[in-house]
């Protein structure tokens, strides 16, 4: 599953984890695969709905790469189904945002009880499989292949974006530091949310909860830190198998924890939730999302 900045987005191949491998393999393995690309289109595919022209130019890009390196590949991108609620909550809406804490706690433990609702953080997607590689692949022709899709990465973000990246795990690393950069800058020295983060501690400290830091962004996710390392713990302790009847008692908690944090916050964020909106919204748009 995929977390941006706490809102689930459409997922490409690109998001599918593409292994590393030495470049150093045979030419053959190439010439193997080369009848197949010669039958790939050049026209440039319809851009589907619900995608982003810059998330499509990422796939045309990569499509175009792997066509250079002798290999098939079919644009696609996964689209992950989102709710309505999902929707207004990502857009900063408050009353969404205080519902789906009633339900979805900070959405930790709520996608093991709730595995078929996106609103819960469960990734569902729109069941469509990828269609790559196209056919069937030797051991050798798999090797290359990886290969060159870890390559395509990088030359696909530059070409499309014009963005340095490495591997798509570097994508991420460069999401996170624009994202920490942002709110340092916009959330933590904005005078009205520091101000408000003071009450806001006050009150959840006044509940009995343990309350680290009144750093106006550390406050805002205090509740998915605590829960999200409580899931660690849980999901360790049932050795990855944890189910909805075992995760439900922690959703409880959970739940309980959202809606105090929730009436001890709302003056917070009251200003807080645009504010994170338009940081996602930036960095989606600058990373092709």
């Amino acid at each position: 599953m995929i977390i941006v900045g706490g809102a689930t987005r459409g997922v490409s191949s690109f998001d599918s984890g593409d292994p590393v491998r030495v470049l150093v393999k045979t030419a053959l393995a190439l010439a193997l695969l080369s009848g197949c690309a010669a039958q790939a289109s050049a026209t440039p595919a319809p851009r589907p709905e619900g995608v982003s022209e810059r998330q499509w130019r990422l796939e045309l890009a990569r499509a175009d790469c792997m066509r250079d390196r002798g290999f098939a590949y079919i644009p696609h991108v996964q689209q992950a189904r989102t709710t309505e609620l999902q929707r207004r909550v990502e857009a900063g809406d408050l009353a969404a945002t205080a519902e789906s804490r009633a339900r979805y706690g900070y959405r930790m433990f709520a996608q093991y009880v709730y595995p078929d609702d996106p609103a819960s953080g469960a990734l569902v997607t729109d069941g469509r499989e990828n269609p790559n590689p196209p056919g069937r692949l030797n051991e050798s022709q798999a090797a290359a292949y990886a290969d060159a899709t870890a390559v395509c990465v990088s030359v696909a973000y530059k070409k499309a974006l014009n963005k340095d990246v490495q591997s798509y795990a570097d994508v991420l690393q460069q999401r996170a530091a624009l994202r920490a950069e942002l709110r340092a800058r916009r959330v933590d020295k904005d005078p009205e949310l520091v101000r408000l983060a003071g009450a806001f501690g006050d009150c959840l400290a006044g509940k009995g909860y343990t309350v680290e830091s009144r750093t106006p962004s550390a406050l805002a996710d205090r509740g998915e830190r605590r829960f999200g390392a409580e899931l660690k713990k849980a999901s360790r302790a049932a050795k990855g198998e944890l189910t909805a009847a075992r995760a439900k008692p922690y959703l409880t908690r959970e739940i309980k924890d959202a809606r105090d944090d929730f009436s001890c916050g709302k003056s917070f964020y009251t200003r807080y939730l645009p504010i994170d909106a338009e940081i996602t919204a930036r960095i989606d748009a600058e990373f092709g999302r």
